[in-house]
């Protein structure tokens, strides 16, 4: 009976050493499972590339799920994402506020110009009035969501020591209807003053000088698009004696935490446009 168990051992263990595999063998299990895992990641971004989907979305607040062939001079042309195998569509320039694409970067686009990447302040002559501008983006099939100027810290500068300003500010929006409203102007306004006050000292606000500033708050607000994206909008008209600016900023940001995404691009938005106003007052006060 001893002599059977230590034979039945002895068996075991030979089957246990035929049957476990070589460490070749191993290494080449091991590289074939690595490369199988891979071409399956590679198909898995071709497939995502091959079906991601372009945003096109229009001055009067439409949004366009698309892939864009082709941007000229004066048109983009592109294919309804839903219809890949379909004929081409062509928009013009003039149409198009923005295109958000499927790699995440984007063109804006000024007016008839070519996209470019940020709006910049565009100046007016005195037969256009800067008050009558009605080319403003504003998307009146959307929602608004005006937001309350977060505390923000503007760094002092003596460049304009000495000089004054009287300054008043005029409201001059378009609020869409059912728009998510948590500010009034005053609160706008008088973040406005606090960034000119911080920036210049607080003398610089003078109602007595005789260098008379007209700001009208033209857009102020936030907007959600299709594809997670929260648009975020500041634009001023300013107006000092015969001169006159259009200044706005125009920001977006994927929409992370809601209406705290909303806050915050409205708000980078804000500071954008307020740092271009005292690039306005530097130019003209020096």
């Amino acid at each position: 009976m001893l002599q059977s168990s230590n034979s039945k051992r002895v068996m075991d263990t030979r089957n246990h050493f035929k049957n476990r595999a070589s460490p070749k063998s191993q290494m080449n299990r091991r590289n074939i499972m690595q490369r199988t895992y891979l071409l399956c990641v590679v198909f898995c971004i071709n497939v995502a590339n091959m079906f991601a989907q372009d945003v096109i979305i229009l001055k009067n607040g439409n949004d366009i799920q698309a892939i864009v062939q082709e941007i000229s001079d004066d048109n983009v042309k592109y294919k309804k994402y839903d219809n890949i195998n379909g004929p081409n569509y062509t928009l013009k320039k003039t149409e198009i506020f923005m295109i958000r694409y499927a790699n995440g970067s984007k063109d804006v686009f000024a007016d008839n110009t070519a996209p470019v990447a940020n709006v910049a302040p565009t100046p007016v002559t005195t037969q256009q009035s800067v008050q009558n501008k009605t080319e403003i983006y504003v998307n009146t099939q959307k929602k608004m969501y005006i937001w309350k100027p977060e505390e923000t810290i503007y760094m002092r500068t003596n460049t304009l020591d000495g000089k004054s300003i009287s300054l008043e500010i005029k409201d001059s929006r378009v609020i869409t209807s059912g728009s998510k409203v948590k500010t009034s102007f005053s609160e706008i306004s008088d973040a406005i003053i606090k960034a000119i006050t911080q920036t210049y000292g607080n003398l610089f606000i003078n109602n007595e000088s005789e260098v008379k500033v007209i700001l009208y708050l033209q857009a102020y607000y936030a907007t959600f698009y299709l594809g997670g994206t929260w648009f975020g909008h500041t634009r001023y008209a300013v107006r000092m004696g015969e001169t006159e600016e259009i200044i706005e900023q125009s920001n977006d940001l994927y929409n992370i935490g809601g209406n705290a995404t909303s806050r915050k691009v409205l708000n980078k938005s804000f500071i954008g446009a307020n740092t271009s106003l005292f690039q306005f007052l530097n130019k003209n006060l020096k």
